[in-house]
């Protein structure tokens, strides 16, 4: 059995030294919770071209800046018990860029500080990726 694979966008603008990330909420009636990107991986698709298929289908954006190698991964078990993994990327974006979300699955989406962004996730995993981000991409421990 194939163990389906999720890639986790942790969206990101740079400038200077200062981050700010966008994150988006789920829907009530999936959870109602924050969260970065998160992108199922499709058969014949690299990481790179889930993650840009991601932006375009959930935040309608046409281009990515950049794409950091991977920052972690973690196993996880969905609703029916079954094995999952999630890869995770930081995406580099530009601020500036005309935001829509997809409604169908995210009712609102946020630009933050790292501290505010970690105070809003709804997921453990999720904080721990952001502190992998931190500690690989912001360089700070």
């Amino acid at each position: 059995m194939d163990i389906p694979i999720k890639v986790e966008g942790i969206m990101f603008a740079k400038s200077g030294n200062d981050f700010k990330f966008l994150i988006i909420k789920r829907v009530p009636e999936d959870g109602d919770f924050w969260q970065p990107l998160t992108e199922s991986l499709e058969d014949g698709e690299s990481i790179e071209e889930c993650l840009r298929r991601g932006v375009k289908e959930e935040l309608s954006l046409d281009s990515i800046k950049n794409v950091t190698d991977r920052l972690w991964s973690f196993p996880w078990e969905n609703k029916r018990g079954e094995p999952n993994i999630d890869l995770v990327y930081g995406v580099e974006i530009s601020e500036s860029d005309d935001i829509k979300i997809n409604p169908e699955e995210h009712s609102e989406y946020k630009w933050c500080t790292f501290d505010e962004a970690m105070g809003l996730l709804g997921k453990e995993n999720n904080k721990k990726a952001f502190e992998h981000f931190k500690e690989k991409v912001m360089n700070l421990k």
